[in-house]
């Protein structure tokens, strides 16, 4: 089942600044316990505060019950951290027929802007319902990915997944708490200058 979802602008306040920079140190180790469909559909309703470009088709999410799906990602991901998330879901997009003319380079930019937008909402949804999320963008196997989740291979492209669950927590070195724009760390200083404002109160 694909679902899209279109994402809009939505600015954001210090508590959930806050609330951003805790989620960094979050450990991806999950409890072996089942998330509610109403927890998932609020996650993911989350997306539509997101960022909204005119030249971006919406974003896709799958959620992953296939079982070679789930045998790529194990082996893919160090420490398989990610094999008792109850919920796994695929993030896909794709370009709009306006970006034709732009390089793939500039595609992928408004692309991953978006992204950025739409995983932040719903890593701060799921800090709301007290569950852990962490999404790790997927650099191989991009084609089998698609095959088997039945995406065309030439219209969607695959951003990455995200893993939700009640967090287990894990005595794991803290991460460096950074500023909110690490999730944009693709774009260039002039990009990332004018993009910062959704990030003030």
């Amino acid at each position: 089942m694909i679902l899209k979802v279109p994402s809009f602008l939505k600015k954001m306040c210090k508590q959930e600044i806050d609330t951003l920079l805790e989620i960094q140190n979050f450990t991806p180790f999950f409890k072996n316990k089942p998330i509610s469909k109403e927890d998932v559909g609020y996650i993911l309703n989350s997306v539509k505060f997101g960022i909204k470009r005119e030249s971006q088709e919406p974003l896709s999410f799958v959620f992953i019950e296939n079982q070679d799906i789930k045998e790529l990602l194990k082996n893919k991901y160090q420490q398989n951290l990610f094999v008792t998330a109850p919920v796994v879901i695929c993030v896909l997009g794709s370009f709009a027929p306006k970006t034709e003319k732009l390089t793939l380079e500039k595609k992928q930019q408004y692309l991953w802007f978006q992204v950025g937008s739409a995983i932040t909402n719903m890593c701060l949804a799921a800090a709301n319902i007290n569950l852990g999320f962490w999404f790790e963008e997927y650099t191989s196997e991009f084609d089998n990915i698609k095959k088997l989740i039945g995406a065309d291979v030439n219209n969607y492209y695959l951003v990455g997944f995200c893993f939700i669950g009640e967090p287990e927590l894990k005595n794991l070195k803290p991460r460096t708490l950074k500023d909110p724009s690490i999730f944009f760390d693709r774009f260039n200083n002039k990009e990332r200058k004018n993009k910062g404002t959704y990030f003030t109160t």
